[in-house]
Order: C-alpha cells, then sequence, then structure tokens
C-alpha cells in the first residue's frame, strides 16, 4: 500500500501540524473517501480545516507524538475495505462498541506507534493507562494503518478503546481485522492509546 511518508514529532507543531492534517487527507481522497460521501474533493476537504492555534499539548510531548486524523463520516467497514483490510468472519464490524464515544464529525488525535505498552498483555496494559490516557477505538487503530502501516508490521495493533462482544478487542494485524480475548496472559502485541483530548476539525 502506498504511504506518504511518517509524521514525526517536529511535525505535531504550528506550522507542521497543519501540513500534516492536508497530508493525511489527501491520502483519504486518494483511497476515494470523498465518493463514499458522495462529495468532490473541494467539499471534502473543507470538513478537515485545522482551527487556529492548536498544537500538540506540551504534556503530550514523548508520549503522543503522532497527529492522526480521523473520518468517522465513512462507515468503518467501507474504510477498510478502501484500505485493502480484510475482516474476519468470526467478527461483525457493525458490532464492534466503541467505547469512548461516537464522534460524527472529523477530528484530530496525538497517539503513539502502539508500542507504549507492547511488553504487557491487552489487560494489564490497559490498567497501566494515565489520567490523560484513553484506549484508542477501531476506527483510529483504521486510520493509523492508513496513515502509518508501518506501524503494523512487526505485531498486530489492539483497538482498547473498543470491545465485541464483551470481553473481546478487535485487533489489525497483517491487513486483517479479528478480536482477541481481553484476559489473555500473553503480551507482545501493539496496544494503542491517545491522549484523551480531540481536536474538532472544520468547525
Amino acid at each position: 500500500m502506498p504511504w506518504l511518508g511518517r509524521v514525526t514529532p517536529r511535525e505535531t507543531g504550528e506550522p507542521n501540524l497543519g501540513v500534516a492534517v492536508a497530508r493525511q487527507v489527501d491520502r483519504y481522497l486518494r483511497l476515494g473517501f470523498h465518493k463514499e460521501l458522495r462529495m468532490d474533493g473541494v467539499a471534502y476537504l473543507r470538513r478537515f480545516r485545522l482551527p487556529e492555534g492548536v498544537s500538540q499539548p506540551e504534556a503530550y510531548a514523548g508520549r503522543f507524538d503522532i497527529p492522526l486524523v480521523v473520518d468517522p463520516g465513512v462507515e468503518l467497514s467501507r474504510q477498510a475495505a478502501l484500505a485493502g483490510i480484510r475482516v474476519w468472519k468470526n467478527v461483525d464490524i457493525g458490532l464492534v462498541e466503541d467505547l469512548t464515544g461516537v464522534h460524527r464529525g472529523p477530528y484530530l488525535v496525538f497517539t503513539n506507534d502502539g508500542q507504549r505498552h507492547r511488553p504487557y498483555p491487552i489487560g494489564v496494559a490497559m490498567s497501566l493507562f494515565e489520567a490523560d490516557e484513553i484506549g484508542s477505538p477501531l476506527a483510529e487503530v483504521v486510520a493509523l494503518y492508513v496513515q502509518h502501516p508501518e506501524c503494523f508490521e512487526e505485531s498486530g495493533v489492539y483497538a482498547a478503546g473498543s470491545r465485541y462482544q464483551g470481553e473481546y478487542v478487535p485487533r489489525l494485524g497483517q491487513a486483517s481485522i479479528d478480536a482477541g480475548w481481553i484476559r489473555e496472559e500473553w503480551g507482545g502485541k501493539s496496544v494503542l492509546s491517545r491522549g484523551r483530548e480531540i481536536v474538532r476539525l472544520g468547525a
């Protein structure tokens, strides 16, 4: 899958944050997200206007250094299909629960590459989240795959902010979505989290 280049921590501050957002939106355009919403490219771009004065919170530096644009307007199953991600037959992506709250419009978060809590099993990793840290839902894991597929080269990535059938956590690895038991005792998988603060785009 073509990749536009990894966003470095330097790009999280103004004015480069706007460049990073524009590059990620361009990636969505190239995958055809705007067509799913029956929009032309110009109208789609307007939905992602970055509010003035936005920058990476200082407290996130060194922990959540990757700005990530998310478009919940496109159905998650269609996002996966457009990105070349298959969904295992034992997972109904429409039944995946987002524990972080549903955002209808485009938004920006600051996340990481999933390695922050990798040595730990999923349940233990989530117990180590800090007060300003929250598990990323599956929509954000898919967005990370679209923008930074290199984050998935070594292992699958758990969507710590989502649940499937109660005690299962969706994960994306090797261009496929399945789910793992939240109480499994083996570590080694990446667990995606991000800062609690979100930036609503286009407002």
